[in-house]
């Protein structure tokens, strides 16, 4: 599996005619032509049930979230009735828009094992040198410096975020790990 393997799976799966923008007047992102704006947009991504409507007014009915058409519960029960763990695959749904084939799991596994690592120096530099006794400050800060070893940071074209995306998801648990351990070590 590719960057650009991956490019064509969120071009299939996220298909928004560009034409209902103009027509609806939605707002790319977070911005209308003139560069101010808000969020909106016109995708079915997710549905949450949480009333019904009738004649007699709203009433409340016990929430129900699909996300892609699939029900939450049915994934956490898949999760849970085979004892899997589930993260690569809800992050594969999450990415790309479907719950991924046995064989492009073990390829998406294969990808993030790939970027797992910091980048070399990264927990001596970043992490271990600059102290903070706020873990989420901690966090926060090695997050913005991932950009400086970015080889490509200002790149904004859709096989270089999934690049980046998929870096970060990869690599978040390690400094996670490392941010806490050294906010403990120095509070």
């Amino acid at each position: 599996m590719n960057y650009t393997d991956l490019e064509k799976l969120i071009s299939q799966t996220y298909p928004i005619n560009r034409a209902l923008f103009e027509q609806y007047d939605v707002k790319r992102g977070l911005r209308n032509k003139d560069g101010s704006g808000v969020l909106a947009g016109l995708t079915r991504v997710s549905s949450v049930t949480g009333f019904t409507t009738s004649s007699t007014g709203v009433t409340p009915v016990q929430g129900n979230l699909k996300y892609r058409g699939i029900d939450i519960h049915q994934i956490v029960g898949a999760l849970v009735n085979e004892s899997r763990q589930g993260f690569e695959e809800v992050t594969f749904l999450l990415l790309f828009g479907k719950l991924p084939s046995a064989s492009e799991l073990e390829s998406f596994k294969n990808l993030l094992d790939s970027y797992i690592d910091l980048p070399d120096g990264f927990e001596e530099i970043i992490i271990r040198r600059s102290t903070s006794k706020n873990v989420m400050n901690k966090i926060q800060r090695s997050l913005l410096a991932l950009y400086s070893y970015d080889p490509d940071p200002d790149n904004t074209s859709v096989s270089n975020t999934i690049r980046q995306t998929i870096e970060l998801v990869a690599r978040f648990s390690s400094l996670l790990a490392y941010c806490y351990q050294a906010v403990a070590h120095y509070t």
